[in-house]
């Protein structure tokens, strides 16, 4: 659609135009060589005719020529004009009212309209030919008010005769001659397509940035100072502010922000008035009483004209983020209590099921080590059997529980896979013989000598597992073969295959699930079903995996692959087995604090030192009274148990510690829950050793033999029963 007319100026006229705009086209004439001489020759001989008609005195031509000589005195000349008019982009028409016809076109006119400049020579009608349909109205209104003397510019539409459509700027512009009368109209034209071009792509820029800015839940703000120069709908839906109050202010936005949060607001607006951008969180309490959290992201805007600096800020309203962040934080804090009540628990567990099972095993270990008669010595293996058996069961579930709270630690170390095979096979071949199970294991397999990386207590827990039932579910008179094998550059296998009755395909899927043992409870087989389940999750923790494969009738193959890793830089000597032997030294008089509540660990703790000449045993029952005891008693060692009736036993430990007469005297923790983490922390807190319920009492031995007071040297005593 053409633009609406402007109108610079009017002036009254005598004589009425003619309505060129509507006039049919006049005769054609070929344009010759030089056209726009031809066309400025009619213009001066039009103007000529009109300046001598009838009715005119030699006095009025006189006139005329002295102001045509002054008005061109100091003009271009002719040629420059011609020449200026030829080489421009403009298109510059000099057209007669009536009869209406161009009396001048220049080239740029020919190029605009993509008329043929050696063809006919256009007419009005032939302009108005090409003006676009919906401009025309527009345009047909100019005729009128330029023949009122009026100076319009337009901008219009035309279709060329080669189909291009085109957009124009004209100005049209009344020629009145000296006596008063309108009798030629000047047409200066522009091609602005490429400038229309700019500007629909940038409306139609602005439109899609309008509406994303209406559509957006993110708020938009760009000020001056404290002036707000734009805001989009969601900055108003933000701050609950009529979009409709006048001169909103940033004094007024800024007083909503909650007071707790003023200090951060105020330090974010001197940033971004220094030139730096910031990010802040704050709340902000709105008109209608709403607290609300929001995001405001703040970047300075340069500008080179000298006006103040601006800022553009983005608001985001934050309040189900900040929510779900504090849900978040609750739900971390419920957990970590949910986990603190977990080891609380599980450390309890293992305490109460541990400490009946101190008393079994440690009395009879005690037995074990007097004369006894084949009787009382068989009745004493099957104590000490079920009672391992009981413990190792208590292990397993302990363990699965700690592996589905995620607080089982496995250290990682170099484990020498020969050496491990053999400590377990040697465990385990008193149990094949009893059950006529033959071991067929190669110690010369070049794999047998690499290294994995893994927990060794728990790697060797697992193969006794894998070894256990491979005896167990063995048919009798079977066989067991342990291969080890490299997979590849970076993973071992060890296999452990028997020669038992095999697994269905179908009950494969669960042989992993805890406490099923697949219909076997019945068979008199001793298992409890957890072995399986706890051996795969301990591999899977040690970046392992265990597999199974099984041929129902033929047997089963149970392979264990671990990662390899690089022999250790130093080798640990492998421990001494203590026999209960009492030492070739005979010491003097030395005492044993036992810092401990339970009774039947206090007897034990007595047969104990029974087995050594010169030691007696102070008890105290409680945390407070051992630390009496411990600064006035001058024991030789400690025995702590951790859960005593009044105080932590750790907290009995720092108190050993900080007290001068205390603080060197050696502390041995006895407990039921040894957890890598609970040893760092007591070996840390100052204790030198950490033995675990049920008490091995060739350990325990060790211990006090450690730290007995020398005087001579004897001949080495054989322990009772040794």
């Amino acid at each position: 659609m053409a633009e609406r007319p402007r109108h610079v100026g009017s002036r009254p006229t005598e004589h009425g135009q003619g309505d060129s705009v509507g006039e049919a086209p006049s005769e054609r004439r070929q344009a010759g060589p030089d056209r726009g001489t031809a066309l400025a020759d009619r213009a001066a001989g039009a103007s000529e005719r009109h300046s001598s008609g009838p009715g005119r005195g030699k006095a009025a031509d006189d006139g005329a020529d002295l102001a045509t000589g002054r008005q061109f005195a100091a003009a271009p000349t002719e040629e420059g004009l011609r020449e200026l008019a030829a080489n421009v982009d403009v298109g510059f028409a000099l057209r007669r009212i009536e009869p209406p016809e161009y009396l001048y076109l220049n080239p740029a006119f020919f190029k605009i309209f993509g008329f043929d400049p050696n063809g006919p020579t256009p007419t009005p009608a032939d302009l108005i030919s090409l003006i676009h349909p919906d401009d025309r109205a527009g345009v047909g209104s100019v005729p009128a008010s330029v023949g009122a003397g009026e100076t319009v510019e337009n901008e219009w539409r035309i279709i060329r005769p080669d189909g291009v459509q085109r957009w124009i700027s004209g100005r049209v512009s009344a020629v009145t001659d000296d006596d008063g009368i309108i009798r030629r109209v000047a047409v200066i034209l522009e091609d602005i397509t490429s400038r229309k071009v700019v500007e629909v792509a940038l409306r139609e820029s602005q439109a899609r940035l309008d509406q994303f800015a209406r559509s957006t839940e993110v708020g938009f703000l760009l000020r001056e100072s404290t002036q707000v120069l734009y805001m989009n709908p969601s900055m108003f839906r933000i701050f609950a502010v009529d979009p409709d109050l006048p001169d909103l202010s940033m004094l007024e936005l800024r007083s909503m922000i909650h007071p707790d949060d003023r200090d951060a607001g105020a330090a974010t607006v001197a940033a971004v008035d220094g030139g730096e951008s910031a990010r802040v969180d704050l709340r902000i309490v709105r008109a209608d009483g709403d607290t609300r959290w929001i995001r405001a992201t703040n970047d300075p805007v340069t500008t080179t004209d000298g006006r103040l600096p601006r800022v553009a800020s983005t608001v985001t309203d934050i309040t189900e983020l900040k929510a779900l962040e504090a849900a978040v934080r609750a739900a971390q804090v419920a957990a970590e209590r949910a986990n603190a009540a977990k080891d609380e628990f599980l450390s309890r567990m293992s305490h109460e099921l541990r400490t009946p099972l101190n008393a079994v095993l440690g009395f009879a270990q005690l037995l074990e080590l007097d004369a006894l008669s084949p009787s009382q010595d068989q009745a004493v293996g099957h104590i000490l059997r079920g009672g391992r058996h009981l413990l190792a069961m208590i292990n397993d579930v302990l363990d699965i529980t700690g592996i589905e709270s995620d607080r089982l630690e496995l250290p990682a170390e170099p484990v020498h896979m020969a050496t491990l095979l053999s400590e377990t096979i040697g465990l385990m071949r008193p149990l094949a013989a009893a059950n006529l199970i033959e071991i067929h294991v190669d110690p010369g397999q070049p794999a047998a000598e690499r290294y994995v990386q893994a927990d060794r207590r728990r790697l060797r827990q697992v193969l006794l597992n894998l070894l256990s039932n491979a005896i167990k579910y063995n048919r009798p008179d079977g066989r067991m073969d342990i291969r080890v094998v490299l997979v590849d550059d970076t993973h071992l296998s060890l296999a452990v295959t028997d020669t038992g009755m095999g697994i269905p395909a179908e009950d494969l899927p669960r042989l992993f699930n805890p406490f099923d043992r697949l219909g076997r409870e019945s068979s008199g087989i001793e298992g409890t079903g957890i072995g399986l389940t706890l051996s795969k999750r301990l591999t899977t923790l040690m970046g392992g995996r265990l597999d199974v494969e099984s041929t129902p009738g033929h047997g089963s193959t149970f392979t264990v692959t671990m990662p390899l890793t690089d022999p250790p830089e130093t080798q640990i000597p492998p421990q001494r087995d203590h026999t209960g032997a009492v030492p070739a030294e005979i010491t003097v008089h030395s005492t044993v604090l036992s810092i401990q509540d339970n009774p039947s660990n206090v007897d034990l703790l007595t047969g104990v030192l029974r087995r050594r000449p010169g030691w007696s045993m102070l008890h105290a029952g409680t945390g407070r009274l051992g630390l009496e005891l411990a600064a006035t008693g001058e024991p030789t060692v400690i025995l702590l148990d951790l859960h005593l009736p009044d105080i932590n036993g750790i907290d009995v430990l720092e108190a050993l510690r900080a007290d001068p007469k205390t603080s060197d005297v050696p502390v041995a923790i006895l407990s039921a829950d040894a957890t890598p983490t609970q040893l760092q922390r007591l070996i840390t807190a100052g204790a030198q050793t950490y033995l675990t319920k049920p008490i091995d009492v060739r350990e325990l031995l060790t211990f006090l033999d450690t730290h007995t007071p020398l005087t001579r040297t004897t001949p080495a005593t054989p322990a009772i029963g040794g």
